[in-house]
Order: structure tokens, then C-alpha cells, then sequence
């Protein structure tokens, strides 16, 4: 059984084609405040989505606590990176927050290789302004 795996990996190293495990969104996680006094946000929703395709997953999805406080686990992702491509081009992403009364926050996340900081998404403060 190793011999056949060894095998298979070699077919693919010669070929051009090498497997690897990338990173479709970072571990993003923070806090929600009210721009105006800095109140805690409860229960605002919370979700990552796809820009190019417009799509959100229910694992990319969740909502602040009772502290405003929100995280949304690294999702990752098998794929075959083919010499001598980049191995794996950056895909838009955007990271939106709602919440009853207040405007729609959002900001886009760019995800690959050379795109980010690995604790860019980390420990986010961020503020909501309020709907007039």
C-alpha cells in the first residue's frame, strides 16, 4: 500500500501535477462595538463570502455573543497545483457583518498564498455605525 501511494505521488511530481492543501479563508475572529459609544454588538450575524461566484457557506457563517465577541474557523482545501503556475491565485472574498440598527459592514478579504498576513484576521475590533 506505501509503495502505491509513493507510486501515484511520483506520476503526479513528474507530470507537473503536486497535490497540496490550501487555505480557502484564514481563522477570522474579533469583537463587534457600536462606532458611536463603543457599546457591545450582540448577536450580529456574522459571514464570509464568495465574490466571484456570490456564494456563502452555513460553515462560513456565524453570530457575535453576549460579549460581541465572533470566530469563524481556517477553511481549507485539497488541490493540485500544476508547475509552473502560481500555485494557487488569490480568490475574493468578503467578510460582512449586520446587525438590527445599524449599517451593513463590509470588507474584502483576498486568500492565497502571498495575500495576507497569517494574523491579519485576528482579534478584529469592529465598529458598526448606526442606521439614521
Amino acid at each position: 500500500m506505501k509503495q502505491l501511494v509513493i507510486s501515484i505521488l511520483l506520476v503526479f511530481i513528474i507530470s507537473g501535477c503536486i497535490p497540496y492543501l490550501y487555505e480557502i479563508t484564514p481563522n477570522i475572529n474579533g469583537r463587534i462595538f457600536d462606532e458611536k459609544d463603543s457599546s457591545i454588538i450582540k448577536y450580529a450575524n456574522v459571514s464570509v463570502t464568495n465574490t466571484v461566484k456570490n456564494i456563502s457557506s452555513n460553515n462560513l457563517k456565524t453570530q457575535s455573543d453576549d460579549l460581541g465577541y465572533f470566530s469563524i474557523p481556517r477553511t481549507t482545501q485539497w488541490g493540485i497545483w500544476i508547475v509552473p503556475q502560481e500555485p494557487y491565485a488569490p480568490i475574493g472574498y468578503t467578510l460582512e457583518v449586520e446587525a438590527n440598527g445599524y449599517k451593513k459592514y463590509q470588507v474584502p478579504l483576498a486568500t492565497g498564498i502571498w495575500s495576507y498576513r497569517n494574523d491579519q484576521w485576528e482579534n478584529l475590533k469592529i465598529q458598526l455605525k448606526r442606521n439614521p
